[in-house]
Formats: structure tokens, C-alpha cells, sequence
């Protein structure tokens, strides 16, 4: 598998929420995907958790 962390190619917009917790990175990529369009990739680096189970529920109640 290769690592595109830091391939800038493989994602849209990136949201650094380092240091935030729950419910500010949620509260934040929200406000930042409303900016994009449909099909983009936005990379989140989160240090909480909490963030790992928050992000695809976040994902699945905006739905397709």
C-alpha cells in the first residue's frame, strides 16, 4: 500500500485540527466541506481520538 499522506496530488484541501477535541474538528470540517465541491478530498489531521470514529459518522449523516 503506498502512503499518500504527504502527496499534496491525493487530496483537495487539507484541515489541520491538532490539539482540538470533540466537537471542534467536526465543527471545523464541516465549515470547510461546505467550501468544496462534490468528489474532492479533504485531508484531516486530527490529534483527538475521538476523531477516527466522529469523521465517517460525520461523513455518513451528509450522505452522498
Amino acid at each position: 500500500m503506498t502512503d499518500n499522506t504527504h502527496d499534496h496530488n491525493a487530496f483537495d484541501a487539507e484541515l489541520d485540527t491538532t490539539g482540538l477535541y470533540c466537537p471542534e474538528p467536526i465543527m471545523l470540517m464541516h465549515n470547510k466541506v461546505r467550501d468544496m465541491t462534490a468528489g474532492q478530498v479533504l485531508k484531516v489531521v486530527a490529534t483527538d481520538p475521538a476523531t477516527t470514529r466522529d469523521v465517517p459518522k460525520f461523513c455518513q449523516f451528509l450522505g452522498p
